[in-house]
């Protein structure tokens, strides 16, 4: 695996989290969700088979390298909403002007990820990443001359290392993203990370910031707080039950 062109890719782009282990491209990834989802992910582990179907590549476990593109899917503890893919009518929710959104509470999971040998999309085509409705994708793609042989993992490559999206040369990646099919095999969750978002006194808003579309606007600067390797620090004590 060391020898494999992702991992020489790897090397040379290297992720913003720790590589733990070169062997299996084992990487500590970010998970944003809602409480009763990370009681859930700590306890039973991820299942793909619940995953939505609409998600840019698929019906996969989605992770990140950027604790601030997983606070984007953390919806506010009272309202539910303030959260991509969260409706804003549920339970009295909203998008971006949540009166609760700061100070609350906020959780992410850091997962023990096995990437293995992960194919690297820097060429984004819907119909190949993501597929239809009917026909959604759920596994990553073939390795090149070897007809039955998949990748053990997707990771879209973002705009910064030259990624491009072909359906829309405006709208490409702004984050890695990295995504898994399988059974929940190939991650661990192995730390509970509670946080606050921060108010921006100069704008008046919380310092992290949810949008309605994340193709359409350069990301937020994290608060200080927020930065990957501060949390991983900062939370150790959070760690799951199990871990060793």
């Amino acid at each position: 695996l060391e020898a494999a062109a992702s991992s020489e890719y790897l090397r040379r782009h290297p992720m913003r989290t720790p590589l733990l282990d070169r062997r299996s491209n084992e990487y500590w990834l970010f998970h944003g969700t809602g409480w009763d989802a990370v009681k859930v992910l700590t306890r039973e582990g991820y299942d793909c088979r619940v995953s939505r179907t609409t998600g840019q590549f698929g019906a996969g476990f989605y992770l990140a390298e950027n604790a601030s593109k997983a606070n984007q899917y953390v919806p506010c503890p009272d309202c539910g909403g303030n959260a991509l893919h969260r409706s804003p009518t549920k339970a009295g929710g909203c998008f971006s002007h949540c009166r609760h959104d700061v100070s609350r509470g906020y959780g992410l999971v850091l997962f023990r990820c096995s990437l293995g040998d992960v194919h690297v999309a820097t060429q984004y085509e819907g119909g190949k990443y993501k597929g239809t409705l009917e026909h959604p994708v759920r596994r990553p793609p073939t390795k090149t001359g070897r007809l039955y042989a998949t990748h053990d993992a997707v990771m879209g490559e973002r705009q910064s290392h030259g990624a491009t999206n072909l359906d829309d040369p405006r709208k490409p990646l702004l984050y890695r993203e990295v995504v898994l099919y399988d059974d929940g095999r190939s991650a661990y969750p192995e730390y509970i990370l509670q946080y606050d978002r921060l108010q921006a006194p100069e704008a008046g808003r919380p310092a992290l910031v949810t949008y309605d579309n994340p193709w359409d606007q350069e990301p937020p600067p994290p608060a200080p707080e927020l930065y990957e390797s501060e949390l991983i620090a900062r939370y150790s004590q959070y760690r799951t039950p199990g871990s060793s």
